[in-house]
């Protein structure tokens, strides 16, 4: 799969539907966070991009998923910042684990 499909469907299979349906959207415009996850700006609003709850922290750092705080808050109960996502739901699964975390290992690459 190359490198903007596997975007594309992490946002559409994932962030689109579990992190957003999860209210996160709503908290993080709330909370001043932009989320831009239309296709023409998920790449840009989050790859290589400092978070704005600390800026010290990168949303995702290719090649390096174990720092990006985009895996650190689907992964853990106890992310650096903010709250485990999805917010209001269940973890995400192994396979969702890996498919996001593969992606970023990889190089999070929008080609």
């Amino acid at each position: 799969m190359s490198g903007i499909r596997k975007l594309i469907s992490i946002r559409d299979g994932l962030l689109g539907l579990v992190l957003v349906a999860s209210a996160l959207g709503g908290f993080a415009v709330l909370a001043g966070i932009p989320m831009f996850l239309d296709q023409a700006n998920a790449f840009a609003a989050i790859v290589n991009q400092p978070s704005s709850q600390n800026p010290s922290l990168i949303l995702v750092a290719p090649g390096e998923a174990s720092t990006s705080l985009l895996w650190l808050k689907v992964s853990s109960n106890s992310p650096p910042v903010g709250a485990r996502m999805p917010l209001f739901d269940s973890a995400l699964s192994r396979g969702q684990w890996a498919l996001i975390r593969d992606w970023i290992d990889q190089g999070a690459l929008d080609n």
